[in-house]
């Protein structure tokens, strides 16, 4: 099953990740503010690993982004998996999105 919001988080992300501060439009500044609050909540290493899965994930191939950064990081996938869900959630939570 599909989570109405989750596609959208994901694009925010992989935005937020690769481009930093840049902001084209009155969305892109929300889903930038939304992004920051939550990451600033969040741990140091935590941010870390969404950073690896967010800027090799593609359009919509999430998983295997998730499964090279267990790789890559030594975590196990379920716990990277964990992570971006919650993540995810949160910040959909905070843009309003849910």
């Amino acid at each position: 099953m599909t989570i109405p919001y989750r596609e959208y988080v994901n694009y925010m992300l992989r935005v937020y990740f690769a481009r930093g501060r840049t902001n084209r439009t009155r969305a892109d500044s929300l889903n930038q503010s939304a992004c920051e609050k939550i990451l600033r909540e969040m741990r140091d290493e935590e941010v870390e690993l969404l950073k690896v899965v967010y800027r090799r994930a593609d359009s919509n191939n999430v998983g295997s982004a998730v499964r090279f950064c267990a790789d890559q990081t030594g975590e196990q996938v379920q716990t990277v998996w964990n992570l971006v869900n919650l993540t995810a959630k949160n910040i959909a939570r905070e843009r309003g999105l849910i």
